[in-house]
């Protein structure tokens, strides 16, 4: 992962490594299409998460500068990859749909796990 690469060194993966995460990317989105096309009742809670994770990885590429002096990130910006996600692109055509998604299903009261109904009150 990209995000791993970036965390330990600071730097911007390897154009091979960006070239293999775009054909993950790739392929994630095609069976993401092919659930929501089979759609026949409200969407799983596996789905949203799914799509909330690809929004949050958006289009991989960093939008910020990176800190090259590694001893100045505070070890909070590595919780949980805040560090390397606070700085890149979000897609937001996903969080779109899983908007459209949460409402057909009645709302985000009706999201059970917890860290996703955060994850999308966000």
């Amino acid at each position: 992962m990209t995000h791993w690469s970036w965390l330990r060194t600071g730097i911007e993966p390897s154009d091979k490594t960006k070239s293999l995460r775009l054909t993950y990317r790739g392929r994630a989105l095609e069976e993401l299409r092919k659930e929501i096309a089979d759609l026949k009742t409200q969407a799983s809670e596996q789905l949203l998460m799914t799509m909330v994770t690809l929004a949050a990885q958006g289009t991989g590429f960093l939008v910020a500068p990176t800190i090259r002096d590694r001893s100045r990130i505070s070890p909070l910006s590595k919780a949980q990859d805040f560090g390397y996600y606070g700085i890149t692109d979000w897609e937001v055509m996903h969080l779109v749909a899983v908007k459209q998604l949460v409402d057909a299903r009645g709302g985000l009261s009706s999201v059970q796990s917890p860290g996703l109904a955060n994850a999308i009150s966000l």
